[in-house]
């Protein structure tokens, strides 16, 4: 087995972005539970554990490709695994939200 781990500049700016994006949600969602804006301050932490989850999606994709996936092609995968895994569960929780918010009829 092969210890390097393909760290590449598209793959680190992945890992940065999530960073950056974790601390903006987290900066939002003491924001607004401070101006005792609740829902959203539920949307800022829901979105936030999305992109916590990132880490264990990481995880387990590389899981997978370990298991199915072609060695060749290791290196894109694992800087598209380095977004798609944070971003696709960031999308999904903010597409539900944005589905589930009550509806504002316009006067």
């Amino acid at each position: 087995m092969d210890a390097r781990v393909p760290v590449t500049a598209l793959s680190a700016s992945g890992f940065v972005a999530q960073a950056i994006a974790w601390l903006v949600l987290l900066g939002v969602g003491i924001w607004s539970i401070r101006r005792r804006r609740r829902a959203a301050h539920r949307s800022a932490m829901l979105m936030m554990a999305a992109v916590t989850s990132g880490a264990v999606f990481f995880r387990v994709y590389l899981g997978l490709w370990k298991a199915f996936g072609v060695p060749l092609y290791f290196e894109a995968f694992y800087a598209l695994n380095a977004w798609i895994a944070w971003g696709l569960p960031l999308i999904a929780v903010a597409l539900w939200l944005r589905l589930s918010s009550p509806r504002r009829r316009p006067a």
